[in-house]
C-alpha cells in the first residue's frame, strides 16, 4: 500500500544525553531519530551518520553502539504527524514509522546502518520539516545537507530527492 509520512524534526542536540533527556520528556512513541557527523550544519556536505526507529525512545537510547559513535556530533529526533495506517499489522513496529525509516535509510545510506533497506515494496513519500529544540510552532529551513522530500515510485523504481 503507497504511504506518504510527515515527519517533524526537532534539534540539534549536541549530545546523546541531551537527546535522551528530550527523549524521556517527550511522550511520543513512534520517532525516528539521526545523527550527524561532527561538523558545521551549514555546510551542505555534512553527512548523516545514522537514522533510527523507535516506539519506545526513552530505553532505546541507552547503550545503542550507533548513537555512541565518537563520530556523531549533532543529533536531531522527530515525530510522525500524519495519521497511521488502521487495520491490524504484520510486523510490531508501525508501517508508516517502518516505511519513513526504510526510505530514509534506502536514499541517504547513512554510514553507521549496517543493515542498509533495500528499496521499498511499495510507493513512500516521506516529507520532513525542521524546528527548533524551543519552538514546536515555527518552522525553520530545512538544512541543505537534509532532503525536504524523499519519495520512491515502486512502479517505475525511480528515487526523487
Amino acid at each position: 500500500m503507497p504511504i506518504a509520512v510527515i515527519l517533524d524534526w526537532y534539534g540539534p542536540y549536541k549530545d546523546l544525553k541531551k537527546l535522551t533527556k528530550v527523549a524521556r520528556a517527550w511522550g511520543r512513541d513512534k520517532t525516528v531519530y539521526l545523527a550527524t557527523e561532527m561538523g558545521d550544519l551549514s555546510d551542505p556536505n555534512l553527512k548523516i551518520n545514522y537514522i533510527g526507529l523507535s516506539i519506545d525512545p526513552e530505553s532505546r537510547f541507552r547503550r545503542h553502539p550507533a548513537l555512541e559513535n565518537d563520530g556523531n556530533g549533532h543529533f536531531y529526533i522527530a515525530e510522525i504527524t500524519t495519521s497511521g495506517i488502521p487495520g491490524r499489522r504484520s510486523r510490531k513496529t508501525p508501517p508508516d514509522l517502518h516505511a519513513a525509516e526504510g526510505a530514509l535509510i534506502s536514499a541517504l545510506q547513512p554510514a553507521l546502518n549496517k543493515r542498509r533497506k533495500g528499496t521499498p515494496s511499495d510507493c513512500v513519500v516521506v516529507y520532513s520539516r525542521f524546528f527548533g529544540k524551543k519552538n514546536e510552532y515555527k518552522a525553520k529551513p530545512t538544512p541543505k545537507w537534509f532532503p525536504a522530500v524523499v519519495a520512491y515510485n515502486s512502479l517505475s523504481n525511480e528515487w526523487h530527492t
